[in-house]
């Protein structure tokens, strides 16, 4: 399966993946940083993991992906890429037993405030943590109050984690508006 077939078939199934500029940028940070190691949230069918695997300097990929269906349909998907290891599992309960050069989240966007203060403890010295999707500019277009209860609580949470990304302090903190948005962070 080539890289193309398996964006096909994410979209045919309407499973979210990492937009091209997105993917474009992040493949970059990889490279320049010769990027070995990459822990990811949320692997759905495996699109970003399979993009990632094609790197030269990447090593090793570990993927948490919590529906079973896509956990499966990943399997699948990524037989025989042997960097890559799929995980079955909530990324809330999960422990990763090393730490990583590039943690990539892309999992529940509601909690990526958790995600980021769980996972940083496993992330390498000198490493990054990227996040997707956040401006979730579906939303941008739409009156907040025309929004359901849930949908107008992503909006919050999501923004409230984008200033406090802004305001930390103990992070270099690179927010780009490049398709829906990705935070690049580099502990200093």
């Amino acid at each position: 399966m080539t890289i193309n077939e398996l964006k096909e078939i994410c979209i045919n199934d309407s499973i979210p993946i990492l937009r091209d500029k997105t993917l474009e940028y992040i493949i970059n940070i990889i490279k320049e940083n010769k990027i070995k190691s990459i822990l990811e949230i949320g692997t759905a069918y495996g699109y970003s993991s399979f993009a990632f695997n094609q790197i030269d300097c990447v090593n090793e990929i570990l993927s948490i992906e919590k529906n079973k269906d896509n956990y499966l349909k990943a399997k699948n998907f990524l037989a025989g890429n042997k960097k890559i290891n799929l995980v079955n599992d909530d990324c809330f309960d999960f422990v990763p037993n090393k730490k990583y050069d590039l943690i990539f989240i892309d999992g529940p966007k509601s909690h990526q405030d958790q995600l980021f203060l769980k996972y940083s403890n496993y992330l390498e010295d000198n490493g990054f943590i990227i996040i997707d999707n956040i401006f979730l500019k579906k939303y941008s277009s739409i009156d907040f109050n025309s929004l359901t209860k849930n949908q107008q609580h992503l909006v919050k949470k999501v923004k409230e984690f984008q200033k406090w990304l802004e305001n930390n302090n103990e992070w270099n903190i690179n927010i780009l508006d490049i398709d829906d948005g990705v935070a690049i962070c580099h502990k200093k």
